[in-house]
């Protein structure tokens, strides 16, 4: 049985436990840390988790894996922390703020001959993985438009209460919050055989002044292939357009990049040619199954997960950030 524990309180990490708790995995709820024990406890009794903890080094000591859900500024010393210890880790996206800590954690990782990835929930997703299998059905891949705006609602005014999302000093904001849910299909079903330095990326930035209140709107472009499109991100503005991919022979649509819910393909004649739904399990089932299968199976590195795609996705977001 993992033992597997939990650092960062926040809602997803509600939503991590749950998912945990419906596995049929052989996994338990082992530990969890926070700030002050009495709010470990109040965590932890929400979801029956065994040992409470205010102190990460202790914690650490007694679980084999760690799901790491703190604020993006903290992800880097708190992965680093837990690989020197020994545990495996599952950390929320992105997994750091640069592109040198990612691939310095990643080396880490395999030194220790340890499982290490980002928390990306929707590459492991039936949906996504059989999308890569019906880009074939729609000839050769020409553009893209992909669509990640979420109305997250009014930028908060109390500075005593204010979610580490909407802080500059956490490396919260829009590019952190929902980039990687539109970069990693990039890479995965437009670039996926181009360097990072052939991804040309201009972005504009519709600012209102606050680093969080914008909507950016980048254009990319691969020097070697030749691909190029377009993705928009917004944490103020709701729009449940689909995204697309355009080839030679028809066109694919992904309902949502942040859930993959439905991928649907069609010809050059807008006919409906085929249709994946996701399987019915909990949004964050695949990530954690796809986990503890490499812990399992020993497998340090994963086709899905892994530092050449975590890396790649971090340097295009350094580059949206600019």
């Amino acid at each position: 049985m993992i033992k597997i524990g939990i650092i960062g309180s926040s809602l997803i990490s509600d939503k991590f436990c749950t998912a945990v708790l419906e596995s049929d995995l052989d996994v338990v709820l082992e530990a969890n840390y926070s700030r002050s024990i009495e709010r470990a406890k109040q965590f932890g009794d929400k979801y029956n988790v065994r040992l409470n903890f205010d102190s990460k080094s202790e914690m650490l000591k007694v679980v084999d894996m760690v799901y790491i859900a703190t604020p993006n500024s903290l992800h880097y010393e708190d992965v680093k922390q837990a690989l020197i210890a020994g545990v495996h880790v599952l950390v929320e996206k992105p997994m750091t703020v640069t592109s040198a800590q990612t691939e310095e954690l990643f080396d880490l990782a395999r030194d220790n001959n340890l499982v290490l990835v980002e928390a990306i929930k929707t590459c492991s997703m039936n949906t996504y993985q059989s999308g890569l299998q019906l880009l074939d059905k729609i000839g050769e891949v020409k553009s893209f438009r992909f669509n990640m705006m979420r109305e997250y609602g009014n930028f908060p005014t109390d500075e005593d209460n204010v979610a580490n999302i909407y802080r500059s000093d956490m490396d919260g904001g829009v590019v952190a919050d929902l980039g990687s849910y539109a970069l990693f299909p990039v890479i995965d079903f437009i670039y996926p055989n181009a360097d990072s330095e052939d991804i040309k990326l201009q972005s504009f930035a519709n600012n209102e002044g606050l680093d969080v209140d914008v909507d950016i709107t980048a254009r990319l472009f691969c020097t070697t292939c030749k691909k190029r499109g377009l993705i928009t991100l917004s944490m103020h503005t709701e729009d449940n357009s689909p995204s697309y991919i355009y080839g030679t022979d028809g066109f694919i649509t992904i309902d949502s990049l942040s859930q993959f819910n439905t991928i649907k393909v069609y010809d050059n004649n807008q006919h409906l040619i085929e249709t994946i739904n996701r399987t019915n399990e909990h949004l964050m089932a695949s990530e954690l199954k796809h986990t503890i299968e490499l812990i399992n199976s020993d497998m340090l590195e994963s086709s899905i997960h892994n530092k050449y795609k975590s890396v790649k996705v971090a340097k295009l977001l350094e580059a949206l950030n600019k």
